[in-house]
């Protein structure tokens, strides 16, 4: 695919919806900061902030993002270390959402605590979520990569859900590509950064693969089902950094996208993994 012919990006609706689209930098913002003050593990349920989507479903990046900050303000002194979500409905974006919170273990190096959100009694999605308090380094080593071209040298692109600068590498598909990426106007916040980074690995598998794969000229369903990610350090994405993903198999009504984020010197912040459905409608 030539870069330069790319067009704003949108995931393909599977019902209707009024919201506003493209969202604004402000309306992420307000979704990620979940304040769980009240909130204990076995207690209170949280109150959870919907982003508008086009096609009337929670957004999967919205929930991956407020789960790291849910359980980040949970455990003060830790920071997420590894995020597995199961998405279970796709929920509806202009009713309710709360999450529930189970801890699982709590100790001075690791905590574990399941997260479930729920609409109602309808589960949305489940998150296994570890924490880490760092520690000394006995040997540390790391597997730079090269961060390809310098982000003044590659195509904007538009994604709906990404109101940031967002460049795609020349040469690149959808099925294999580089998004550099840079969030001017975001606190100066590490919990929010980790936030972000999970928020934006969500779309950079299913739904471009799905704008490359024939969506415009047929129905389908399309759904992520799992999405996992894992943080090393903290990552300043206020400043040029680098999603580097591939799907490296599609097939059976699944896709399966992998990844990982690299800061502007190739040195690697986070890995993750996602698990898509992908198949014509009924009648389609």
């Amino acid at each position: 695919m030539n870069p330069t012919a790319v067009e704003p990006i949108k995931v393909a609706p599977y019902g209707g919806s009024q919201a506003k689209w493209p969202l604004a930098l402000e309306d992420v913002l307000d979704a990620l900061d979940v304040q769980p003050e009240a909130a204990r593990p076995g207690g209170s349920p949280v109150p959870l902030r919907n982003l508008p989507s086009s096609h009337g479903g929670i957004l999967g990046a919205q929930l991956v993002g407020q789960q790291v900050v849910l359980a980040e303000r949970l455990h003060p002194g830790k920071r997420l270390q590894s995020l597995q979500t199961l998405f279970v409905r796709s929920g509806t974006w202009n009713e309710p959402l709360e999450a529930h919170v189970e801890q699982l273990q709590q100790g001075r190096s690791f905590a574990s605590v399941s997260l479930t959100f729920r609409q109602g009694q309808n589960l949305i999605c489940k998150a296994q979520v570890l924490l880490t308090a760092d520690e000394p380094d006995p040997a540390r080593a790391t597997m730079a990569a090269l961060p390809g071209p310098d982000p003044q040298e590659t195509t904007p692109v538009a994604v709906a859900i990404l109101p940031w600068d967002t460049r795609l590498a020349a040469g690149e598909t959808w099925q294999n590509h580089d998004l550099w990426m840079r969030m001017n106007g975001v606190p100066d916040d590490s919990t929010l950064w980790r936030a972000l980074v999970a928020y934006s690995c969500e779309p950079t598998t299913l739904p471009l693969f799905i704008a490359a794969h024939g969506a415009a000229d047929r129905t389908h369903t399309a759904l992520l089902v799992a999405q996992t990610v894992t943080f090393f350090e903290d990552l300043d994405v206020r400043d040029w950094h680098l999603i580097r993903t591939e799907v490296p198999y599609s097939g059976g009504g699944r896709v399966h996208g992998r990844g990982q984020v690299l800061d502007s010197r190739g040195v690697p912040r986070a890995l993750f993994t996602s698990v898509g459905l992908f198949r014509a409608a009924a009648g389609g």
